[in-house]
């Protein structure tokens, strides 16, 4: 049986959380007017009302993400608060929703986002995009402004917009997680909310037009795929959240190329491993600061899938870092997910080795058997001859200068560069 929010926690402990939620939750997915909220948190109190009505909800949401953002461990609280605000959603289904049952819905998939199993939150994901046509709000050509906010909180054209983006946001992402269908509605209405300060809200919702064209559904060929991977990776994103959100859109656009044969290189090369460095870095700021959010345990494991897909120095270079900030987050939230990631990681980082001590094995092998040194003491050893006969004229009397190879660019050689063309009489000698 689910209690009411005032039987559950203290007006100054509500206060508190509702403090947390703001400074670490807001700032990502601002969808909530804090005045109006605090304003009839208030008077909810002071009311000692025990009804749970859809307002309730919206504060059971407000305090559980409050909690999750302020504790390492789950405590019977938050439990109590997600399970009466999931009670008052399931009784709300059968009457037109109210702004109040939509904030709620948002909070709720939000906090399961980064606390539920995958196919739960997609589905939660789904009500809420169902939810909101129900209340008119994805359309203003059929949204009602004068019942939407009849609840106590004035839906404005802003929080609209910050409602339907953040809920689409949620949506795309959570299909793509599980390789599910997003939900796709008619009439749909959305522009960008106008940036305010202190806000990352907008900078993540920018990053909407460029996930929505990675739906299986959609034809994409290589070229639009790297002029999407371009403009991703030349953006500026201003905090850890969003950074992450940059990640991992990046890495899966990276996939997506890389299943088409498209060889990562240059520019583009160092414009990609400059924002996997940045989304090692961003979760581990977001772990030191008690901030789990849904990609600080799935961006590191995938940054490390792709630095050993990619195989560059550079690449291999960033792979102690993206295990380290794994295994230190598996140390503070030691899940089976966070555990599965880092075995599975060290597991695929062991058969890499394999493979690359494979190779070292056959390229020793050629080197010992066909080097010109080997193959003259071989035939020294069949056909003794004077020591001053050969003691002045070596092999390596007759190559030029070794070329130093820590800056021979082994690459542009293989390439068959102009820079590194071979004389076009070489082959006179044969």
């Amino acid at each position: 049986m689910s209690r009411s929010i005032i039987q559950i926690i203290s007006w100054p402990e509500m206060e508190e959380l509702a403090s947390i939620y703001f400074a670490k939750v807001d700032p990502c997915y601002g969808f909530v007017d804090r005045q109006s909220l605090e304003r009839r948190m208030r008077t909810h109190w002071s009311n000692s009302n025990t009804e749970t009505g859809a307002f309730e909800a919206v504060i059971c949401g407000v305090a559980a993400l409050g909690l999750l953002f302020s504790r390492r461990n789950v405590i019977d609280a938050e439990l109590d608060l997600v399970k009466t605000a999931k009670r008052i959603l399931e009784q709300s289904m059968s009457v037109h929703p109210s702004l109040d049952i939509v904030t709620a819905w948002v909070l709720r998939v939000a906090y399961m986002r980064m606390t539920a199993p995958a196919h739960a939150s997609w589905m939660a994901s789904c009500m809420l995009m169902h939810t909101l046509e129900a209340a008119g709000i994805h359309s203003t050509h059929v949204l009602d402004w004068s019942s939407a906010g009849e609840s106590g909180q004035a839906l404005t054209p802003e929080i609209r917009k910050r409602i339907l983006g953040v809920a689409q946001h949620l949506n795309i992402w959570m299909s793509f997680d599980i390789g599910r269908s997003r939900v796709h509605l008619q009439t749909l209405d959305f522009d960008l909310p106008a940036p305010r300060e202190g806000s990352y809200t907008t900078e993540l919702l920018e990053l909407l037009p460029h996930s929505e064209n990675l739906n299986p559904d959609k034809s994409v060929d290589v070229v639009d795929l790297k002029n999407s991977l371009a403009t991703i990776v030349e953006r500026h994103h201003s905090a850890p959240p969003s950074v992450l959100a940059q990640c991992n859109l990046t890495l899966l656009l990276c996939r997506r190329l890389r299943t088409l044969n498209f060889h990562f290189q240059g520019g583009l090369l160092t414009q990609v491993l400059s924002v996997t460095a940045r989304g090692i870095q961003a979760a581990q700021d977001l772990l030191d600061d008690c901030a789990p959010w849904h990609h600080v345990v799935n961006v590191p494991f995938q940054i490390i899938c792709i630095l050993l897909a990619l195989d560059t120095p550079a690449a291999i270079a960033q792979l102690n870092d993206g295990i380290k900030t794994l295994s230190n987050i598996q140390l503070v939230y030691p899940t089976d997910a966070a555990k599965e990631a880092l075995s599975t990681a060290c597991l695929l980082i062991h058969l890499h080795r394999k493979r690359k001590e494979a190779d070292l094995k056959t390229l020793s092998e050629i080197v010992s058997t066909y080097s010109p040194s080997v193959l003259f003491d071989q035939q020294f050893a069949t056909q003794p001859q004077n020591i001053n006969d050969w003691s002045s004229h070596t092999w390596l009397e007759s190559l030029p200068e070794m070329p130093d190879l820590q800056t021979f660019d082994i690459d542009r050689f293989l390439n068959g560069s102009s820079e590194w063309s071979l004389p076009g009489d070489w082959t006179q000698g044969l």
